[in-house]
C-alpha cells in the first residue's frame, strides 16, 4: 500500500468536511505544497461564500485532440513517473516537447516577462534587493489563479497593509493569503513550493536581485496550469488539469524543459533559460486559447504597476500663513522655479522618487513635473506611488465603486503630512483617479493632451478658461497627471451625496443634475482651451492644513496625528531614518536663498527644522515640551483629513435643508 502523506491526510479530512468539487477547486490556486493552515482558511472561506457557476475552461486546440485519444491514453497513464496520460516513451516525451517548443514559440513575445516585471519591483522599491525579494514574495503569494492587473492590484494593498500595521486580508482568498504576507513581513519565509518559490526566484533572477541562498530551489521554470496544459496534461475525460501538481509531475516538467531549453542556449530572447522559455509557452498557452491578443502578450507588471498610482502634489514655496521665505509668493515665476529646482532634489532621489514614501515601504514610481495650482500657479512636482484599492457599497443600489484601502489612505496621509511639516506647507493634497465609475458618479475629468503632464503656461491657460466659464478657484481643483490634467469638482462632496440620497431623494437628483452641467461646463471650457480628450472619473483626494499662526500650531502640530499614527511606532522609525537629513539640507537652502534675495526666515519653522536635523521625531517633542506643550505634541484640533470632509454642501445647497 502506498505510503500515505500527510497532504493526503489533509485532503480527505477536508473532502469529507467540504467536498471534493470545492476542495480542489481552492488546491487549484493555492497549491498542494501551500502551508497547510492557509488551506484550511481558504477552504473555509471559499464554503461560507456564495456560490456561483464555474465557467467552463477554455481548452487549446492541441488540448482538444488529445482528449479525442483519451480512451487509449487512460490504459497507459502513470508508465512514466509524473508524465501527462497517454506518455509512456521517450518518444511520446519528444512529441511533447515539440508541441512544447511550438507554443513556446508562439509566445515568444512574452519571453521577458519576468525580466521586466522583476526590474520594474526592483525599481519600485528604490533599488533595495530585500525589500524587492520581499515585494517578489507578495506578487508570488497573490499571483495564483489571478491575472497581471489583479495581482498587482492584490499585491499593492497587501504590501500597503503590512507597512501601515494593519491585518493584512488581500488575494483571492484574502485571510489565507494574507496570512503568508503578515508572516512574510514579520520574518517568516512565506513563498514556499514547487510553483509559488520559483516565481518568487524568477521575478528576482528577471530583476537583477536574486539570492540563491534564500531559498536553495535553483533556476527552476514556474509550472502552473498554464505552462501544464502545454504539456499536454489532463485529467480522465480529457479537460486540461485545475488542480494542484504533484511532486513527480513537477519534476517531469522540469526534465522536459531543460531538454527544451538545450536548443535555445544562443537565442537572442529565451537565452535557455527556464523562466524565459516558461513565459513564452504560458503566453502561447493563453494566446491560443482565446484569452488575450497576441497584442497584448507582454503585458507585465511592469506596465501595470503605474495604473495603482496615486499623486502627492507638491509644492516648495511655503505657505502664505508660515511667515516664512514670504518673499516667494509674489516673486517672478522664475524665482519660484529656481528656488523650486533646488527644493524638490531633497525630497526625491536621484531616480526623481519620493525618500518619503520608499521610507513607508511603498511601490514609488518617478515624480513629474507640473504646475502646482493653489494660491496661484506654481512650479511644482507629483509624487507617485502605489495604493491599493477597496470596493465600497453604494447606498440605494446594488452597485460599488473603487475607493483607495484604509491602509494605503493612512500612509499616503502619512507621506504627504511629512512633506507638509518638513516642508513649512500650508496644506498637503494628493488623488488617485478611477475611470471605473458610472458617469453619474463622476466627480472629476481627466484631459489627455498627448500623453504628457500639462506645461505651466498650460496651467495658465487652464485657470483663465475656468474664470471665463464662471468658475472661481474654489470651484475646481486643478492637477496636472501623466496624460495631462484632471479637474475635481468641489460643489458637493460625497459624504453629503449619501446623506442627500438617504434623507433627500428629489434634492439628491437636482445636485447630480447640477454637477453634470458644471461637468458639461468644465469639460467645454478645458476643451476648447488644450484639446484633447476628456475621461470621466473619480479622484479619491486627500488634504489636510496646518495653521501656522496660531498658537498651538507654530511647529506644526497639525500634522502630528497623521505624521506619527497613534499606536504605530514604526512611522517613529521611519521619520527617523529619513527626516532628520532632510530638515538639514532645507535649513542651508533656505538661509543661502534668503540671504542671495533678502527673504525672511520664520524663527517657528527653522526652529523646528533643527529640532529634527538634531533629534528626529525625539528632538522635535523636546522643543514642544519646553515650548509649554507638556505631552510634546498637538493641540487638539479638528483635522481635515480627506475630501469627503472637507465641508458641507455649498452654502446654496445647505439653505434649501
Amino acid at each position: 500500500m502506498a505510503k500515505e502523506t500527510p497532504f493526503f491526510r489533509l485532503a480527505k479530512e477536508l473532502y469529507k468536511d467540504f467536498g471534493k468539487p470545492l476542495v480542489d477547486e481552492v488546491m487549484s490556486v493555492l497549491g498542494r505544497d501551500a502551508d497547510p493552515e492557509m488551506i484550511k482558511k481558504a477552504v473555509a472561506q471559499r464554503a461560507a461564500a456564495p456560490t456561483t457557476p464555474a465557467p467552463k475552461p477554455k481548452r487549446s486546440d492541441v488540448v482538444q485532440r488529445k482528449s479525442r485519444r483519451i480512451t487509449k491514453a487512460k490504459a497507459s497513464a502513470g508508465k512514466i513517473p509524473g508524465a501527462p496520460i497517454g506518455v509512456v516513451t521517450p518518444a511520446d516525451e519528444a512529441r511533447r516537447r515539440a508541441s512544447y517548443r511550438n507554443t513556446m514559440e508562439a509566445g515568444r513575445a512574452g519571453a521577458n516577462w519576468y525580466d521586466e516585471s522583476g526590474k520594474a519591483i526592483l525599481e519600485n522599491v528604490g533599488d533595495d534587493a530585500a525589500k524587492a525579494r520581499r515585494a517578489a514574495e507578495v506578487f508570488s503569494i497573490t499571483s495564483s489563479g489571478t491575472g497581471v492587473g489583479p495581482n498587482t492590484g492584490f499585491a499593492v494593498k497587501g504590501m500597503n497593509q503590512a507597512s501601515f500595521g494593519d491585518p493584512v486580508v488581500t488575494g483571492r482568498f484574502p485571510t489565507a493569503m494574507g496570512g503568508q504576507i503578515d508572516d512574510l513581513y514579520l520574518g517568516d519565509t512565506a513563498v514556499t513550493g514547487k510553483k509559488r518559490t520559483p516565481f518568487a526566484d524568477q521575478l528576482a533572477i528577471g530583476g537583477g536581485f536574486y539570492d540563491p541562498s534564500v531559498t536553495g530551489q535553483g533556476n527552476r521554470g514556474v509550472h502552473d496550469i498554464w505552462d501544464a496544459e502545454a504539456w499536454g496534461y489532463t485529467d480522465e475525460t480529457g479537460r486540461p488539469l485545475r488542480r494542484a501538481f504533484t511532486d513527480a509531475e513537477h519534476d517531469w516538467m522540469d526534465r522536459q524543459m531543460n531538454m527544451v531549453l538545450k536548443n535555445y542556449g544562443n537565442d537572442p530572447d529565451i537565452l535557455g533559460l527556464p523562466g524565459r522559455g516558461q513565459a513564452a509557452t504560458w503566453t502561447g498557452a493563453k494566446i491560443q486559447a482565446g484569452d488575450i491578443n497576441p497584442e497584448d502578450a507582454a503585458y507585465s507588471y511592469a506596465d501595470d504597476i503605474a495604473r495603482h498610482y496615486a499623486q502627492g502634489s507638491r509644492e516648495a514655496v511655503p505657505g502664505s500663513n508660515t511667515g516664512h521665505m514670504q518673499g516667494l509668493l509674489s516673486a517672478p515665476f522664475e524665482r519660484r522655479k529656481e528656488y523650486t529646482d533646488q527644493f524638490m532634489p531633497i525630497f526625491f532621489d536621484e531616480k526623481n522618487r519620493d525618500r518619503i514614501a520608499l521610507g513607508n515601504d511603498m511601490l514609488v514610481g518617478p515624480a513629474f513635473e507640473g504646475p502646482g495650482v493653489y494660491e496661484g500657479v506654481n512650479a511644482g512636482r507629483q509624487a507617485q506611488y502605489g495604493v491599493g484599492t477597496t470596493k465600497v457599497p453604494v447606498p440605494g443600489t446594488k452597485g460599488a465603486d473603487p475607493r483607495i484601502d484604509p491602509a494605503s489612505l493612512g500612509l499616503m496621509l502619512n507621506t504627504e503630512a511629512t512633506f507638509g511639516l518638513l516642508g513649512g506647507q500650508k496644506g498637503i493634497a494628493g488623488h488617485r483617479f478611477y475611470s471605473d465609475v458610472p458617469k453619474s458618479r463622476s466627480n472629476a475629468l481627466e484631459f489627455d493632451v498627448g500623453g504628457r503632464p500639462i506645461s505651466y503656461d498650460e496651467g495658465e491657460r487652464a485657470i483663465a478658461a475656468l474664470g471665463r466659464a464662471g468658475f472661481s478657484p474654489d470651484d475646481f481643483a486643478v492637477v496636472p497627471s501623466p496624460r495631462g490634467v484632471r479637474a475635481m469638482d468641489l460643489g458637493v462632496f460625497e459624504d453629503d451625496l449619501i446623506r442627500l440620497r438617504d434623507e433627500d431623494p428629489e434634492m439628491y437628483k437636482t445636485v447630480i443634475k447640477e454637477r453634470m452641467e458644471r461637468m458639461k461646463r468644465l469639460t467645454d471650457a478645458l476643451g476648447d482651451e488644450l484639446g484633447g480628450s476628456a475621461t470621466p472619473g473619480f479622484m479619491h483626494s486627500i488634504y489636510a492644513e496646518n495653521a501656522w499662526d496660531k498658537p498651538g500650531s507654530e511647529f506644526g502640530q497639525d500634522y502630528l496625528p497623521l505624521v506619527f499614527p497613534e499606536g504605530r511606532p514604526q512611522f517613529v522609525e521611519r521619520f527617523n531614518a529619513v527626516a532628520p537629513g532632510i530638515a538639514e539640507q532645507l535649513r542651508e537652502l533656505d538661509r543661502r536663498y534668503a540671504k542671495d534675495y533678502g527673504l525672511s526666515i520664520s524663527k517657528n519653522l527653522d526652529e523646528m527644522r533643527a529640532a529634527i536635523a538634531g533629534g528626529g521625531e525625539g528632538g522635535l517633542r523636546e522643543l514642544l515640551r519646553k515650548r509649554g506643550y507638556a505631552e510634546g505634541g498637538a493641540v487638539e484640533r479638528d483635522l481635515v483629513n480627506t475630501a469627503g470632509d472637507l465641508g458641507l454642501l455649498s452654502q446654496k445647497y445647505a439653505d434649501q435643508l
